[in-house]
């Protein structure tokens, strides 16, 4: 996959019925906001073609699931995690 180089934005893939999926989304969104990131937000079960093609292209397996695109760089962060965990992943990705 072939992503803009300036661009800086956090995807959360989630699936329909994932309990943990519907607690974690209001804290990432706050985590974006707060650091001024890009969110993109997808249920497999609802996504599109070109969202699940892309969702299998990352090995995306494990609900929820963070991508963290900071120009050519990307992160992944799989299930729930603290906001600690998500602002530090952010801070490593500005870093390579």
């Amino acid at each position: 996959m072939v992503y803009n180089s300036n661009e800086k934005k956090i995807i959360l893939f989630t699936i329909q019925g994932c309990v943990p999926c519907l607690s974690f989304k209001p804290l990432v969104e706050k985590v974006a906001k707060e650091l001024n990131w890009k969110l993109e937000i997808y249920d497999l079960m609802k996504a599109s073609f070109d969202i699940k093609k892309m969702a299998h292209t990352l090995d995306i397996n494990v609900f929820p699931t963070i991508v963290v695109i900071n120009g050519e760089n990307i992160n992944k962060i799989e299930g729930s995690v603290s906001e600690n965990k998500i602002k530090s992943s952010l801070q490593d990705s500005r870093e390579k």
